[in-house]
């Protein structure tokens, strides 16, 4: 991304400070402006894909944040599902929750892959926010396949995660 700083300024807007007490939130208006934009998902999903392939992690979480005003649209997949499994940003957590919005079964696998990622992928060593994020999407899929993934993650390493696993099967009925 790169952007200017009265671009980073009006993305870091969006953000909500605990306790700095009331701030200006910057419009969709004024935020498509700045780009030169006229579309936010497609803005976003330009960002991201740029910000992938600069690797950089800063861009990922700047773009992740103007995504939770615009959204991304289907066409950002691809490059969700790649970042899902790059170790160099802190993302995973809202990349995952992105994934389950707009995806289905054909994101079982990176849901899998990412319940299960190390700690490389999480906020903090013992996290296992990640996971758990992962394990309520599969249940959401419910598909066959997300179940046998389902299935595979009763042998996690962490107990709370397969006590999830238990109680979600439990719900699906599995």
């Amino acid at each position: 991304m790169r952007g200017t700083p009265e671009q980073e300024r009006l993305i870091l807007s969006l953000v909500v400070v605990p306790g700095a007490g009331p701030q200006r939130r910057a419009s969709a208006e004024e935020l498509l402006a700045a780009f030169g934009a006229h579309d936010g998902r497609e803005l976003c999903g330009h960002l991201l894909q740029q910000a992938m392939a600069g690797r950089s992690a800063e861009d990922i979480a700047l773009t992740l944040i103007l995504a939770a005003t615009f959204g991304l649209n289907e066409s950002s997949l691809p490059t969700l599902q790649s970042l899902a499994r790059e170790p160099w940003h802190d993302s995973h957590e809202d990349i995952s929750g992105i994934l389950e919005e707009l995806g289905g079964p054909e994101l079982v696998d990176d849901l899998e892959f990412l319940a299960r990622a190390g700690p490389e992928f999480q906020g903090y060593e013992g996290s296992t926010s990640l996971a758990r994020k992962a394990v309520h999407s599969l249940e959401r899929i419910a598909t066959p396949s997300a179940r046998a993934a389902l299935a595979r993650l009763r042998r996690h390493l962490e107990e709370d995660v397969r006590d999830l696993v238990e109680r979600v099967e439990a719900r699906l009925g599995s």
